[in-house]
C-alpha cells in the first residue's frame, strides 16, 4: 500500500484505529498497563468471500510521551506486515510493511469515550509513516484531513461496542481475565467520487493487564456487498524494549494540485 495523498492518508488512519487497540466507551484507561516502551503484537487472519486468507501481523506499540503547549501527548507506533498463507500452513510475505508514528493527546487513551470526528481531528496531531524501505513521511494536521474528507464524504467514524460480561481467554500471549464487548460498525459515504459502505459486526475482548488492552478479536464484515470475516489474537507483549522502526529523515507531504481547492486553509498546514 502506497499513501501518497490525503485520502489514502484517511483511510491508514481508520485502519490505525481498529489495529492499535482504540475503541469506543471503553470501560477502563487503556493507558494503565502501557507505560513508555511498552508493545503488544497481534496476528490478524482475513478470509474473503472465496475463502482466500490473509494474515497481518501487528506491532503496536507506545514510544515515548511528550507535552506541547501544555497538553500531554504520546507516539503510538504501528507496524504491519501482511503475509499470504499456503496450502501448506506456512506464510509469504505479501507485499511491503508499514509503519505509521502517530502523535496523538494522552486523554484519548484514557477512559472514556473514543469516537467520532472530533477525536479523529485530535488522532493524527502529527504522523510519520513509511512504506517498506521508501523515504518516509511526515505529516502534520493528519487528522484534521481525516476529518474533513470524512466529514465531507458523510462517513461513520464512530463504532458502538455492548458489554457483554467477563470471560477468562487463553491465547498464545497467555491467559487474561477479559471484558468482553460487543462490536457494531456500519458507514455510507462517498470518498473521493466512488461509494463506500461498510457494515461491521463482531467481538472484542479487553483487559487492563496489557499494553493498548487488546486480547482477541473476531468480525463479520460486508463491505460494499462483498463478506468477509477476520479474527486476531495477542501473540506476545511487554511494558519495555520498543523502538521506533523508522528509517531515515521523514519528508514532508503536501496535499496534491487536485486537491488543494476541496481541503482550502488546511493546505498552509503541509506546506501546500
Amino acid at each position: 500500500m502506497v499513501i501518497n495523498s490525503p485520502a489514502r492518508l484517511f483511510s491508514a488512519l481508520l485502519v490505525l484505529l481498529c489495529v492499535s487497540g482504540v475503541r469506543a466507551d471503553v470501560p477502563f484507561d487503556l493507558l494503565a498497563a502501557t507505560p513508555p516502551g511498552s508493545w503488544q503484537r497481534q496476528e490478524s487472519v482475513s478470509t474473503d468471500s472465496d475463502g482466500r486468507q490473509v494474515l497481518a501481523v501487528i506491532e503496536t506499540a507506545l514510544l515515548r510521551e511528550e507535552r506541547r503547549n501544555g497538553v500531554d501527548y504520546v507516539w503510538v507506533q504501528t507496524e504491519v506486515q501482511p503475509y499470504r498463507l499456503t496450502a501448506a500452513g506456512g506464510r509469504e510475505p505479501d507485499g511491503d510493511r508499514t509503519v505509521m508514528q502517530t502523535l496523538l493527546e494522552r486523554r484519548v487513551l484514557a477512559a472514556g469515550t473514543f469516537g467520532g470526528l472530533d477525536n479523529l481531528r485530535r488522532f493524527g496531531s502529527e504522523v510519520i509513516y513509511q512504506v517498506g524501505e521508501a523515504t518516509p513521511t511526515r505529516v502534520v494536521g493528519a487528522g484534521q484531513i481525516a476529518a474533513t474528507i470524512a466529514s465531507l464524504s458523510g462517513a461513520n467514524t464512530t463504532p458502538v461496542l455492548t458489554p457483554l460480561g467477563s470471560e477468562a481467554v487463553t491465547t498464545t500471549a497467555g491467559r487474561f481475565d477479559t471484558r468482553r464487548l460487543g462490536s457494531q460498525f456500519s458507514s455510507k459515504g462517498q470518498l473521493l467520487g466512488q461509494s463506500l459502505s461498510v457494515d461491521v459486526q463482531g467481538t472484542v475482548w479487553l483487559s487492563p493487564a496489557v499494553p493498548f488492552g487488546f486480547v482477541k478479536s473476531t468480525s463479520t464484515e460486508l463491505t460494499n456487498g462483498i463478506a468477509s470475516s477476520t479474527r486476531a489474537e495477542l501473540v506476545a507483549y511487554g511494558t519495555a524494549g520498543a523502538v521506533s522502526k523508522i528509517s531515515g529523515t521523514p519528508t514532508q507531504l503536501e496535499i496534491p494540485a487536485e486537491l488543494r481547492g476541496l481541503f482550502g486553509g488546511l493546505q498552509s498546514w503541509l506546506g501546500g
